[in-house]
């Protein structure tokens, strides 16, 4: 059980936005910022958009996760086995690659499906933030980042 919440904690921050649309934090300008603020800000309309978007993946991911962990389980204690089944590793292992690939694809989606919110400028902003020093990899990490998505 053990095994599994630690593959839990690993898996699904790492599948799904490091900070979500549940909350956001105003950002406050004067009056000849609006212009640019509008962009670093989201709509009303699109925090819903997000945060749909954020619990449906969980929701399609979640399951996954833990048929993930289950088979990384039984690839342990197959692995710690005094004689490992080399066929059962090979069918665990391809069950393994099934799952992983079906996670990733719902991650994808939802990544898409982001993107797909944010106005022309909005996505002008996120292209400038990824070319800085440092920047996360994960498309929606960035996001989040540039967008000041915050989890609670």
């Amino acid at each position: 059980m053990k095994t599994r919440l630690t593959i839990l904690a690993f898996v699904l921050p790492a599948l799904f936005f490091a900070a979500s649309a549940k909350t956001v934090m105003a950002q406050t300008s004067s009056s000849a910022d609006n212009k640019t603020d509008a962009v670093h800000t989201l709509s009303e309309a699109q925090k819903q958009a997000l945060k749909r978007i954020h619990v449906e993946s969980e929701k399609r991911a979640a399951p996954l996760a833990l048929r993930l962990a289950g088979l990384v389980s039984r690839i342990y204690e197959n692995m710690l086995a005094d004689r490992p089944d080399e066929k059962l590793r090979s069918t665990l292992s391809a069950e393994m690659k099934k799952t992983t690939w079906e996670l990733l694809s719902i991650k994808g989606q939802a990544i898409r499906e982001t993107v797909n919110v944010l106005t022309p400028e909005q996505k002008q902003l996120v292209k400038i933030e990824m070319k800085k020093p440092g920047v996360p990899a994960d498309l929606s990490e960035v996001i989040a980042r540039t967008f000041k998505l915050a989890d609670k």
